[in-house]
């Protein structure tokens, strides 16, 4: 099989994401399926190789790097089901490099490319297994280290948030004073940060400012691979 090679996204491509945000129908992607598919679908399974393979160098010796539609990258169509929202497709293509077994349940790396900016972040969709998860955050000397994971992310690139926690109160048996009260309320957990599209992403030079990034969660990632994945 031919070695896929990230040669960077096509403009043209980047250009069918950002219609989308104003033209988001059946037609107009038609129109531009083969912009979308030469300009963006395929770079995106050749970043998807070359990125696993530095990153497994670098931060994640074990991580999975599918570059399949429902592997690593994400489908652009939206399940419109059981959403108030009717557009039928995603203005982004997304891609995520995991690590563990299951793809649902384990920590990774999530990369997102719109029209307009990447969004580069780690975590997970779900957290498989939430005593062991708060058990890790609640002790003193892992839950620290988590701490100071996730400040050497945001003092690494300016605008990295973390998602709000989804319970209201820390639950039992923790005291509600707890130092690490608002991760104790997570039942999901990603950090993240969005930029503007670089001059990179239509080049071969891409790959390392993902890189460059990730690895940046690089403490962050490790930590939920050894302590709650």
């Amino acid at each position: 099989m031919e070695r896929l090679q990230f040669d960077g996204f096509r403009t043209e491509g980047l250009a069918v994401l950002a219609g989308l945000e104003d033209t988001n129908t059946k037609q107009y992607f038609e129109a531009h399926r083969n912009e979308f598919r030469d300009g963006v679908l395929e770079p995106a399974k050749a970043l998807v190789v070359e990125l696993g393979e530095h990153l497994r160098h670098s931060v994640a010796p074990n991580l999975t790097a599918d570059p399949r539609v429902n592997g690593s990258l994400f489908r652009l169509n939206r399940d419109i089901r059981f959403s108030a929202d009717k557009s039928p497709y995603k203005t982004q293509q997304a891609l995520f490099l995991w690590e563990g077994a299951d793809k649902k349940t384990s920590p990774g790396f999530y990369i997102a490319i719109s029209g307009h900016e990447v969004g580069i972040g780690v975590g997970y969709m779900g957290i498989r297994d939430l005593d062991r998860w708060r058990a890790a955050i609640a002790d003193d000397d892992s839950g620290s280290r988590f701490v100071e994971a996730l400040d050497a992310a945001t003092g690494a690139f300016a605008g990295v948030t973390a998602n709000d926690p989804d319970l209201k109160r820390v639950p039992r048996p923790f005291p509600a004073d707890h130092p690490r009260s608002r991760w104790l309320r997570h039942k999901g957990f990603h950090a993240s940060l969005s930029e503007p599209l670089p001059d990179e992403v239509t080049s071969p030079a891409f790959v390392d400012w993902c890189a460059k990034r990730c690895e940046a969660f690089g403490p962050l990632h490790r930590w939920l691979v050894d302590h709650a994945a």
